[in-house]
């Protein structure tokens, strides 16, 4: 009858008013989210936001290990399972926002997906992170952080042959693109942009005025 639906209409937005309290509690910025658009914004969309925030508050105010206050990001994980959205999902959906987002700072870009890898529990998720991460390295003129550690982690644990086998040319593209920056400089890479590993070592060496003794 009317009046069981309207005691559900009031139950469910009550229950929505505590979710928005507590997504507020955990970071949500007021103007991303009010109980008025919450249901059309999604719960998914709810839980990459608060990734969000976290992540930048771990850049105004880092802990010891440059991380992120490792509560805040369990209450994250916490509250995405109450609502039923997946957490991981919404790590490595702000980390494809911010590797394709920012194309002048690579290099924080990369710090700071690089914490978001280490939010993860699914391999899978984190080989994709890691992936995005080394594809956007290979487009930066600027320097780059050693991702060598990394990119062999993510190998180590990737179950998917084909995932792993475009982390190993990600990883070897990233050893030549070093190799380049080192006698060419960060400019050079430019004009190395290219595909292949085998393409980029031809041309490297035709670009190269070094002579053999000085390259070993």
């Amino acid at each position: 009858d009317d009046e069981s639906v309207e005691h559900d209409c009031v139950e469910y937005k009550l229950n929505e008013a505590i979710r928005l309290k507590t997504a507020r509690r955990l970071g949500m910025e007021r103007d991303c989210l009010t109980l008025a658009n919450y249901s059309s914004k999604g719960e998914q969309y709810i839980v990459k936001e608060l990734v969000k925030s976290a992540l930048n508050r771990s850049s105004v105010e880092p802990s010891h290990d440059n991380t992120s206050d490792p509560d805040i990001v369990g209450e994250i994980r916490t509250y995405a399972a109450d609502v039923d959205a997946d957490f991981d999902k919404a790590v490595q959906q702000y980390a494809n926002e911010l590797c394709d987002s920012n194309r002048e700072n690579i290099p924080f870009v990369l710090s700071q997906t690089k914490i978001l890898s280490q939010w993860v529990t699914s391999q899978s998720v984190m080989c994709s992170i890691v992936l995005r991460m080394l594809r956007r390295a290979l487009v930066s003129v600027q320097r780059l952080p050693d991702l060598t550690p990394l990119a062999n982690e993510a190998i180590g644990m990737a179950a998917d042959d084909t995932v792993k086998s475009e982390l190993e040319e990600a990883r070897r593209l990233l050893a030549i693109d070093s190799l380049v920056r080192k006698y060419c400089g960060n400019g050079a890479q430019e004009y190395f942009r290219v595909v292949s590993a085998r393409r980029y070592a031809v041309l490297f060496l035709q670009h190269s005025h070094l002579s053999c003794e000085k390259l070993h």
